[in-house]
């Protein structure tokens, strides 16, 4: 069953915080012993000072390689922009995680599983579960970072252990093939309140994981969208039916 809108996600910070310190917690989980229960926003922003502008360094390869934390509408675009952009290369790109997702601890039971598989599909479902998005970042030895924020439409699973995974299909193709499941476990939409507070108020130290990794001069933050309706091939408006929006397959029809 679905959890409760109305009460997700609590957060439970220590003292200093800093991004290997951050742990997310649910209601009925024990609070830690040290450290205050849910501190002010102004408090977890003022821990994060955003570095000084510095000059570029120099590109690190030739032609530059971007890494890209995002979407297809991000990725895509490569595809069709003007001359200019064909002078850099694709070092890696990463889909369908979100923040909270990559700010939270593993699933115990999905640690360690690896069928052996590397298409695109599995990396990213591998890199969200067992909360590998920052190394699989850091081995492109990329040039610059481009960042989207699109996936936070996807619903997320939690349990009252800190542990949280991204909804998606390809993540869930991923761990049944392995003998587990996202199915059962408790859901929390993509706008519940909570769930966005939660998600501010990381932020500063999602952003400073991502800072050492590249130069805060040499990330793009790009402000794409997406929509839930589309234009088929007759010229139709349909809805855009995704199994990670959160719908379980015997839920989800598709007009």
């Amino acid at each position: 069953p679905s959890p409760d809108p109305a009460a997700q996600l609590p957060i439970e910070q220590k003292h200093s915080p800093s991004p290997d310190e951050i742990l997310i917690e649910l209601p009925g989980a024990a609070p830690a012993p040290e450290g205050p229960l849910l501190p002010g926003l102004e408090r977890l922003h003022a821990a994060w000072t955003p570095p000084p502008a510095e000059p570029l360094p120099a590109p690190r390869s030739h032609p530059p390689r971007l890494a890209m934390l995002g979407s297809c509408v991000s990725r895509d675009a490569l595809e069709i922009a003007p001359a200019p952009v064909t002078s850099w290369t694709l070092g890696i790109y990463c889909a369908r995680t979100t923040i909270l997702s990559m700010m939270a601890e593993p699933f115990a039971e999905f640690g360690a599983i690896d069928d052996g598989r590397e298409d695109f599909q599995t990396r990213c479902a591998k890199a969200d579960v067992q909360k590998d998005v920052y190394g699989y970042l850091a081995r492109a030895h990329a040039d610059w970072l481009v960042l989207d924020l699109i996936d936070e439409r996807h619903y997320v699973v939690v349990d009252t252990n800190g542990a949280a995974a991204t909804v998606s299909k390809y993540a869930n193709e991923f761990l049944m093939r392995n003998g587990r499941s996202l199915v059962g476990l408790n859901r929390v939409e993509p706008r519940d309140p909570a769930r966005t507070e939660r998600t501010l108020q990381v932020l500063p130290l999602f952003a400073q994981r991502l800072l050492r990794l590249f130069p805060a001069n040499r990330i793009v933050l790009h402000e794409a969208f997406w929509a839930k309706q589309y234009l088929n091939a007759k010229g139709r408006v349909r809805p855009l039916v995704e199994w990670n929006d959160g719908h379980w397959p015997e839920e989800q029809t598709i007009a």
